[in-house]
């Protein structure tokens, strides 16, 4: 294995771009199932009328 890569360095920049990758998709993925609760766009209007 140390060999390969050592006859062909970039294959860890390859393998780093993929894991770079797999991170951002899992944070997506996440993210995706843990959106913040949503707000009815009425009740925003109706509290900014209260400040103005």
């Amino acid at each position: 294995m140390i060999k390969l890569i050592a006859e062909k360095p970039w294959i860890l920049i390859i393998l780093g771009f993929v894991l770079l990758i797999s991170v951002w998709v899992f944070f997506f993925v996440v993210a995706m199932h843990n959106q913040p609760e949503r707000i009815p766009l009425s009740s925003i209007e109706s509290a900014l009328r209260l400040w103005t």
